[in-house]
Order: structure tokens, then sequence, then C-alpha cells
């Protein structure tokens, strides 16, 4: 017995955050190689996420971001920005490394 897959209207009526989450994936996807505006993407990202962060200390974690992406601002070669932008990802994947 096979199964119908939903359509995607279907999956749009199930609310904003599921449209959130699609989003964020299909967008996350498209940015596998480094480039600034990925790089400023994934800040405004993140950013955007700590809004909504509960048990946490929202000034901490907001100056934490800031400081490894000011810290990492001046890397030269490109392996490097590519791992550091790879962290980033994997941190917002992991829902901002539990904290939300």
């Amino acid at each position: 017995m096979s199964r119908a897959l939903p359509s995607p209207a279907a999956h749009l009526c199930q609310g904003k955050e599921m449209l959130h989450a699609v989003c964020l994936h299909l967008h996350l996807s498209l940015m596998a190689a480094w480039s600034r505006e990925a790089v400023l993407s994934l800040y405004r990202t993140l950013l955007r996420q700590g809004r909504g962060l509960r048990y946490t200390d929202r000034d901490f974690y907001f100056a934490s971001i800031r400081r490894e992406f000011r810290k990492n601002q001046h890397l030269e070669r490109l392996e490097d920005k590519e791992r550091q932008l790879e962290k980033g990802q994997a941190f917002l994947h992991n829902k901002l490394g539990g904290l939300v």
C-alpha cells in the first residue's frame, strides 16, 4: 500500500512554522559555498532565531554571535571561511546548539 505525497499547498496550510522551516532549509541548502551573501544571510538568520530564545540570556547570545563573526571576519583561506560557515550552519540546524 503506497501513500500519496502531500501537495505543496497542504504544507502551506500547516502554519507559518512549517513554511518558515521549509524556507530556512531551502535557503541554507543554497549556501553550500562561502560567499559574502551566505555569511550575511547566516548572520541575520542566527540573530533572527535568537529572538525566540526563552531559556538563555539573549544579550549573551547576541554578543557571542557578534564576537564569533568578528573573530572570523579576517580569515583569508577559503577553506577556513567555508569551515566556519559550515560550523555556523550546523549550529543553526541543531536548534542553536540546544538553546531553543
